[in-house]
């Protein structure tokens, strides 16, 4: 019959070294993984609604307090088929259209 071998105790100081090395690996695989999950910023570049002269005032989204980065990730979220079939999006806030937008097979005529 085949004999176990009994593992030696390992002196302290080599569990230390081994426990700080695991934790170091594991302190690194941790932080890399959280990086590669942070989203970037969004594909979507904001152009301000174009003044047709259709007695609608127009202005820019930073005129109204709205966060540029925000409503760039909410387009590229509808973009990406998130929210279902949207035709388009229009954001009029402070008597002004700020915002205007159309997705995929839709425009305005």
């Amino acid at each position: 019959m085949e004999k176990r071998q009994k593992l030696k105790p390992q002196p302290d100081s080599e569990i230390s070294k081994i426990k700080i090395v695991y934790l170091l690996i594991s302190l690194f695989a941790s932080v890399f993984s959280l990086v590669g999950c942070q989203p970037g910023p969004p594909d979507y570049i904001y152009t301000h609604p174009t003044a047709l002269d259709d007695g609608l005032a127009v202005g820019t989204i930073e005129d109204v307090g709205i966060d540029t980065n925000t409503l760039g990730k909410a387009v590229d979220r509808i973009r990406d088929g998130k929210y279902g079939e949207l035709h388009s999006v229009l954001i009029y806030k402070d008597g002004m259209l700020v915002f205007e937008e159309y997705f995929a097979g839709h425009r305005y005529d």
